[in-house]
């Protein structure tokens, strides 16, 4: 049977135990059906991510003659696309229409929360 952490203080000052300090939360332990179905929901696996969907229309996101010489490297904590490009001049062309590439992809399923566009060499 669980007791509170003032009974157990108590039961232990009785057996000459030291008391519990701790600030510690006793809870229920969670059933491994609702323990994976969390770490399902917070990693995002078995589904279908913003940068599957990203990749997925590459092309149509930064046209066709630019995709060659891009690829989307992450989405980073502050919801920015970080887009990684090998072209100096590409990096300019993508520069100049980052807010249109912003725009479309915003569009796409999962994707709305994207807040910017940063473009990297790689």
């Amino acid at each position: 049977m669980k007791f509170g952490r003032d009974v157990e203080n108590l039961i232990a000052a009785l057996r000459g135990l030291p008391e519990d300090r701790s600030r510690s939360i006793i809870r229920e332990p969670l059933s491994a059906d609702r323990l994976m179905g969390q770490v399902l929901e917070k990693y995002r696996l078995g589904g279908k991510t913003p940068e599957d969907t990203i990749m997925e229309n590459w092309s149509g996101l930064v046209g066709a003659a630019n995709a060659e010489y891009s690829h989307l490297m992450r989405i980073d904590e502050r919801k920015r696309a970080i887009i990684g490009v090998s072209n100096p001049i590409v990096r300019q062309e993508l520069f100049f229409h980052r807010k249109e590439v912003l725009d479309r992809l915003r569009k796409l399923p999962g994707c709305g929360q994207v807040r910017a566009v940063i473009l990297r060499a790689g």
